[in-house]
C-alpha cells in the first residue's frame, strides 16, 4: 500500500542525505474545511515569491498542481455519468411501465365502456389509471430504494470489519435529501408514465364496451 511505501525523515537527516542544502523540489500542503484553496495557494506563492527574490508578476517561476481542482472535475464527470445512467434508467422505466398500462387498459376496454354507461366521468377513468401508474412506480421505485439502501448498510459493516485506507469507500450512504429527492422523481415518472394510457382510457366510449363483445 501507499502507507508502506513512504518513509517519514527530518528535515536536517534530509539535507544530508539528498546533499541538496536548502533546495526544495516541491511542497506539499492541504487546508483545513472551509477555507479556499485557491486564496491558499495564491498567499503561499506570494510567500515564496518574496523569499527568493521572485518578481511577483513572473508566472512561470513557481508550478502548482491543485489536487483539488482535480478531484472536483473527477466527481463532475462522475456526478454526469451517474445521472445519464440514472436518466437512461428512469427513462426505460417509465416506457415500460406506459407499455403495461395501455395492456391493462386495452384490456378493460369493456368494463371501462361499462363504467362510462353507468356515468363514470372522464375525471373518473383518467384517476383510475394514474392512481394504478403511481402505485406500480412507487412500489417498484421504493422497493430498489429500500434494496439500494440495504446493500449501502451492508458493504458499510463489511468495510468496517475491513478498515481501508482509500478514502473514497469509507462510510457508504445514502443521506435522507438524496432519498427524499427519489421519491418525489418517482413519483412524477410515474405520474409521466399514465399520461398516454390515461388518454386512451379517457376516449373508450360506451359503444366500444359491445364492440369488444
Amino acid at each position: 500500500g501507499r502507507g508502506e511505501e513512504t518513509v517519514f525523515i527530518p528535515f536536517n537527516t534530509m539535507q544530508q542525505t539528498l546533499n541538496q542544502g536548502d533546495i526544495l523540489h516541491f511542497l506539499a500542503l492541504s487546508v483545513k474545511p472551509g477555507y479556499p484553496i485557491e486564496t491558499t495557494i495564491e498567499q503561499v506563492k506570494n510567500i515564496m515569491k518574496t523569499q527568493n527574490q521572485i518578481a511577483p508578476t513572473d508566472p512561470q517561476a513557481i508550478g502548482v498542481v491543485n489536487i483539488a481542482a482535480q478531484f472536483k472535475t473527477f466527481n463532475l464527470l462522475f456526478d454526469i455519468l451517474v445521472w445519464l445512467v440514472g436518466m437512461g434508467t428512469l427513462l426505460s422505466g417509465i416506457i415500460g411501465i406506459s407499455n403495461i398500462m395501455m395492456v391493462t387498459v386495452k384490456e378493460r376496454t369493456r368494463e371501462i365502456g361499462v363504467r362510462r354507461a353507468l356515468g363514470a366521468k372522464p375525471f373518473d377513468i383518467i384517476s383510475q389509471v394514474m392512481s394504478e401508474s403511481l402505485v406500480l412506480t412507487a412500489l417498484a421505485g421504493l422497493l430498489g430504494l429500500s434494496a439500494g439502501v440495504f446493500l449501502l448498510d451492508l458493504l458499510d459493516k463489511i468495510l468496517s470489519a475491513n478498515p481501508t485506507n482509500d478514502p473514497t469507500l469509507l462510510n457508504p450512504g445514502v443521506n435522507i435529501q438524496t432519498a427524499v429527492a427519489a421519491a418525489v422523481v418517482l413519483l412524477i415518472s410515474g405520474f409521466m408514465a399514465g399520461l398516454i394510457p390515461a388518454w386512451r382510457a379517457m376516449q373508450i366510449k360506451a359503444i366500444d364496451a359491445i364492440r369488444d363483445e
